[in-house]
């Protein structure tokens, strides 16, 4: 009876250590995250590393920026999908971010709410046509193209996500956020009767890509 009384304590010392190696483990658990953004200035793909405390978690990564094709038509933006890369350094951008988990523990859904600034400092392209005339005073149209200095860019975005187990620590997930994106420059001009040398624009952002938790 008395090794029994010994075993039954040993056991639950055991489960009660394990226990609280776990919370703690929950308590201060990783993630990397890699997704595919669009983004308001054009499509990324971004790699992040989430360090989490209880429910909060910082994020910062970095991201990579890929151009579009000819964008004529912006529904009167002036950034929007229009970011251009001359070269990789200018197509590397970084995440800074925080996001909340909505529930303590989960085992296949956990939704969260996030923060997120997207910084770049990248050119914007812009395609348009005009009419020409030639010498037999011939009306042609004449596709005009203009790339700008690199300015630098920071997208503003707070949202929702969702998490889905798929098989042990690896998890789909997928966001969608909107906010603001501020676009600084060198250039300046008149708006709204003051000099200024930055601009705004509302931005959205959709992801899609997996997570892999530590633990």
């Amino acid at each position: 009876m008395k090794n029994l009384s010994i075993v039954i304590i040993v056991c639950m010392n055991t489960l009660n250590y394990y226990a609280q190696t776990d919370t703690i483990a929950r308590k201060f658990k990783k993630e990397i995250d890699c997704n595919y953004n669009w983004s308001h200035i054009g499509r990324n793909l971004s790699i992040n590393y989430n360090q989490y405390i209880g429910r909060h978690a910082i994020t910062i990564g970095v991201k990579q920026h890929y151009n579009n094709g000819a964008i004529t038509d912006n529904q009167h933006y002036l950034y929007k999908n229009r970011g251009h890369a001359n070269n990789f350094i200018e197509s590397i951008g970084i995440n800074i971010g925080y996001k909340f988990d909505l529930f303590k523990s989960h085992e296949y859904l956990m939704p969260y709410v996030f923060f997120q600034s997207q910084l770049s400092n990248i050119r914007f392209k812009q395609e348009y046509e005009r009419f020409e005339t030639n010498s037999s005073n011939s009306i042609y149209y004449k596709t005009i193209t203009e790339i700008s200095e690199p300015l630098f860019v920071t997208e503003n975005y707070v949202g929702f996500g969702l998490k889905v187990r798929l098989y042990k620590n690896l998890f789909l997930n997928q966001s969608i956020g909107g906010g603001i994106a501020t676009f600084k420059t060198s250039e300046k001009y008149y708006q709204n009767g003051k000099l200024r040398n930055y601009n705004l624009e509302g931005c959205l952002s959709i992801k899609i890509g997996l997570i892999y938790q530590f633990k």
